[in-house]
């Protein structure tokens, strides 16, 4: 099964993360916004984000509409790595382990999938901005058969947040939960490597706990540098 990958400015060259899922599959489909300019321009959101700058919303749309136009359509987000995506269904998309819906990580549609034009409509007609596809999905929900995969989501965007707040600097890690303590005691950020999904969480030290999932720790490393930070273990 060879999915559609999105790569908008530049994405895939500038995270290694992304890098390294795409190359789980030995058959897939690459699509830039140069590839995809007119029908970007033809969606109301689409292009709404477009303009804006706003990369990581440009897709939402997007991938929903070339289903609708399609006898066979596969997406899969740059930075997920779908272990078994061979036995996705049709009609099908991905259910996450906290009980959201998320097509920005994996879906199959084609023209006559109902959900797929749905969320199309909503779109188009509705003033949707900056909300997450998950938020959509609950503001004007449908029927929507889901189906869990062995997959991980390494959700870049967790290191765009991580950028914003070190800019060019250090940051220390650790695996052991009261080691991470410590540092939040002291004030100091601290990333505490687990199985948990990547995203921020604030404590009340005036320092941020961040949580990651484990991952190849040269991986790790190569995507941090990307983004100008150092790591530096505490264990």
């Amino acid at each position: 099964m060879a999915p559609v990958i999105f790569n908008f400015n530049n994405y895939i060259e500038k995270n290694p993360i992304a890098q390294f899922c795409i190359e789980k599959y030995p058959e897939k489909t690459i699509l830039t916004e140069k590839d995809l300019h007119d029908e970007i321009m033809s969606l109301k959101h689409s292009k709404w984000a477009y303009e804006k700058g706003l990369y990581n919303f440009v897709g939402d749309e997007l991938r929903l509409y070339l289903s609708t136009i399609s006898d066979d359509f596969t997406y899969v987000d740059g930075d997920c790595w779908v272990r078994n995506l061979e036995k996705l269904k049709m009609d099908s998309c991905c259910l996450e382990k906290d009980g959201n819906v998320n097509d920005g990580s994996y879906f199959r549609a084609n023209k006559n999938t109902e959900w797929t034009k749905h969320w199309v409509d909503v779109y188009e007609n509705k003033d949707i901005g900056a909300l997450v596809n998950y938020e959509v999905h609950k503001m004007y929900p449908t029927t929507l058969p889901c189906q869990q995969l062995d997959y991980t989501h390494y959700y870049t965007s967790f290191f765009g947040r991580l950028k914003k707040r070190h800019p060019g600097s250090t940051l220390c890690y650790t695996i052991f939960q009261d080691r991470a303590q410590k540092e939040l005691m002291m004030g100091r950020d601290v990333l505490l490597l687990g199985t948990s999904v990547g995203d921020t969480y604030y404590c009340n030290f005036k320092a941020t706990l961040y949580r990651y999932f484990i991952m190849p720790m040269d991986l790790l490393k190569a995507q941090m540098k990307s983004i100008g930070i150092t790591l530096i273990s505490l264990d």
